[in-house]
């Protein structure tokens, strides 16, 4: 049998990326070994680490580069190619039409960023200068709209930006609304250059205030209190670590651990570890959209105050919400997910003014917007997203007057 050639650095380089791209969007960051990528490179670990020196290296090249490349592409076009005679619906439609196609090149890739920055904190600090890059690129974008502060992220740009990616993320969880990519970037151009022109006092709510509508999720009971089942102390744990590492990475022993007894007993309460996510995550989340639903009661016509508290509401069950998302990557369409979304994207529309040309489509990107702020904050603001009220104060202008070019 003859002995193959050895291969080159580029051919080696170009198997790792290929190997760790295709893990990477399988099995998300922390449950992809080096020696996993080696194995499906047909490399050895030597040579993998002497390209890339590092497993976040690795990331950063096969996932965030990329992104990065697209982006720099089309932002360089509108940086030489001045739109400043263009009507603005005009500016928009392709802009929203540039960013979809950014966000859509490999969605898999980019759920697997969001997950792996949930789980794996110190990986937004190794990815750092990407990062970084990624914000320069953006700039171009930014410098369509007015600046507020020089050198800080324009709020408009970045929320447009969110509302894409979240558009595409939770594709599944806005399809009611959202059915399509076309009548989205219809509504989108018609949001960014118009904005909804509604009477409720325009304004965000002063920090601190508003209706208690977008209270922190509930504060479990503290494990171990004589009045703490076993049953309640299983969901407590496995809540806390499925939203700490995501489904896959948690297994019934770990949980069992956790609350301090037993598979054995575990299997006693619940029949699988799907069972127990449903009931640790999957009712709780639609419980608590209940009761946002009820406390939003009567307040009719109030958008803005809706806005603010649902922002809130959304951003502090964003570890919950990022483990709905990966665990839908195994269980699509579940409806425990998408129906408590549906129920909100309904709210949203039931408080639009008469008149709006696509009232569907608009509710459909309020709820995706304010899911972008709320759930993809760290990778929407590179790392640094800004503090609640900047944010809130953001997505309500957004949603008043669109993005109004300078």
């Amino acid at each position: 049998m003859s002995r193959r050639s050895p291969r080159s650095s580029a051919e080696v380089r170009h198997l790792v990326v290929e190997a760790a791209t295709a893990l990477f969007a399988e099995r998300g960051y922390a449950r992809v070994a080096t020696r996993d990528i080696a194995k499906r490179a047909d490399v050895t670990p030597s040579q993998l680490f002497a390209q890339f020196g590092t497993k976040a290296r690795l990331y950063e090249i096969a996932i965030v580069k990329p992104y990065l490349t697209t982006v720099s592409s089309f932002a360089e076009r509108w940086r030489t190619d001045p739109v400043s005679a263009v009507a603005p619906e005009q500016v928009y439609r392709v802009l929203v039409n540039e960013l979809f196609d950014v966000t859509e090149t490999e969605p898999g890739l980019m759920t697997a960023l969001i997950i792996a920055q949930a789980h794996e904190e110190s990986l937004v600090s190794e990815i750092a200068p990407s990062l970084r890059q990624i914000d320069e690129a953006l700039r171009p974008l930014e410098d369509l709209v007015r600046r507020v502060e020089p050198g800080e992220p324009v709020l408009a740009i970045r929320l447009t930006h969110g509302t894409v990616m979240a558009a595409v993320q939770f594709r599944c969880w806005l399809a009611s609304h959202l059915p399509d990519r076309e009548s989205t970037v219809t509504a989108m151009t018609e949001l960014l250059t118009h904005g909804i022109h509604v009477d409720d006092g325009g304004a965000a709510p002063a920090p601190g205030s508003g209706s208690g509508s977008g209270d922190p999720a509930r504060t479990a009971e503290p494990e171990g209190t004589p009045s703490t089942g076993m049953r309640e102390r299983l969901l407590g744990a496995a809540a806390r670590l499925f939203e700490q590492r995501g489904y896959p990475g948690v297994s019934t022993r770990s949980i069992a651990e956790a609350a301090g007894t037993s598979e054995t007993i575990l299997f006693r309460h619940f029949a699988t570890k799907n069972d127990l996510f449903e009931q640790a995550l999957t009712r709780p989340w639609a419980t608590d959209v209940a009761d946002f639903l009820e406390r939003q009661h009567g307040r009719a016509g109030d958008l803005t105050g809706l806005v603010a508290d649902l922002y809130r509401f959304l951003h502090a069950r964003r570890p919950a919400l990022i483990a709905l998302l990966e665990f839908e990557r195994q269980e699509p369409r579940h409806e425990g997910i998408h129906s408590p979304v549906t129920a909100l994207l309904d709210l949203v529309q039931s408080r639009l003014p008469a008149g709006q040309a696509h009232p569907a489509g608009t509710a459909g990107l309020v709820v995706a917007g304010v899911l972008g702020a709320a759930v993809l904050d760290v990778w929407l603001f590179t790392g640094h997203p800004p503090d609640d009220e900047r944010v809130i104060a953001g997505l309500v202008e957004l949603v008043h007057t669109g993005v109004k070019p300078r």
